[in-house]
């Protein structure tokens, strides 16, 4: 099989701004540089140990954005958003009802998106689709740790995607702010299976104020969503309120990193001169329109 120029794929890993180099390149199995026409896959989950997200953040396209960045670097067939719905029952088993309609909500606005930045050889999957598969559970009784449900569901989807879907490359999100991130569950996935994976870090995602998982959200005023009429502009204006200048700061910096990479992925029409949150709302409005 064609081997990847392994030197230049590095150089590139560590000169985009929305990847974690520090924490990829260690997780970069060798079997990676021979994965053309293989897939890469990333998990949105939908809460945290106290709520469901309240929508589907901006911030989300950073994974999608670098996840094509990827794709096109390693030469890979496709791309797989994957949802953690069943996962979320973990945490709220006696919010099915909630859970399934933030799932729909989800899939829906990620479907919008890839079909309006013209992204080929995306799939949505959420993990009710295929868990309760006998396959899954065989799967599933080879992960049994003992470290809880969820912490089984994350290793059993990286099995599942490994052996079904021919995926290679896990992307994933890590910031040394966190406490617990992505990290934690791939670090025991190698131990359990070895190196048969591949795993990349987006940074982490941002609220006005701080570091912010990517696809999760709890409160409204303090992050931008994926959605139709959301006024950028407005909620900078409101967080300068607050907030001071150089933590907003952060937040800038971070979006217009996303902005920088949308463009240079050639996704549409070059985003016109002006502000971070002038550009942040030209592609959400190219979205949603």
């Amino acid at each position: 099989m064609e081997q990847i120029d392994r030197d230049k794929v590095v150089c590139r890993l560590r000169n985009e701004p929305l990847i974690e180099h520090e924490f990829s390149l260690p997780m970069l199995a060798d079997s990676l540089w021979a994965s053309k026409g293989r897939a890469l896959f990333y998990g949105t989950g939908l809460c945290n140990t106290h709520c469901l997200t309240v929508g589907v953040p901006f911030d989300t396209l950073a994974m999608v954005l670098v996840a094509q960045k990827l794709r096109l670097m390693l030469g890979l067939s496709e791309i797989i958003h994957h949802i953690a719905d069943t996962h979320a029952l973990c945490n709220f088993p006696q919010e099915k009802e909630d859970v399934s309609k933030k799932a729909e909500e989800v899939e829906a606005t990620m479907k919008i998106v890839i079909s309006r930045l013209g992204l080929r050889d995306f799939v949505v999957l959420r993990s009710s689709s295929f868990d309760a598969s006998s396959g899954y559970a065989t799967l599933m009784s080879s992960t049994n740790g003992g470290d809880g449900e969820y912490s089984q569901r994350e290793l059993t989807d990286m099995l599942w995607y490994q052996k079904n879907h021919n995926v290679v490359l896990k992307l994933g999100w890590a910031s040394q702010g966190f406490d617990f991130d992505e990290r934690w569950y791939d670090n025991r996935f190698v131990s359990c299976f070895g190196r048969i994976m591949s795993f990349a870090y987006t940074k982490s995602g941002r609220s006005f104020s701080r570091k912010a998982v990517p696809y999760i959200a709890t409160t409204e005023d303090d992050r931008i969503f994926l959605r139709p009429g959301e006024r950028v502009q407005a909620k900078f204006d409101h967080a300068s309120k607050h907030i001071k200048k150089n933590v907003i700061s952060g937040a800038v910096n971070y979006f217009a990193s996303i902005c920088r990479l949308y463009d240079s992925l050639k996704l549409g029409e070059p985003l016109s001169r002006g502000s971070v949150p002038q550009k942040v709302q030209q592609i959400i409005d190219r979205i949603f329109e």
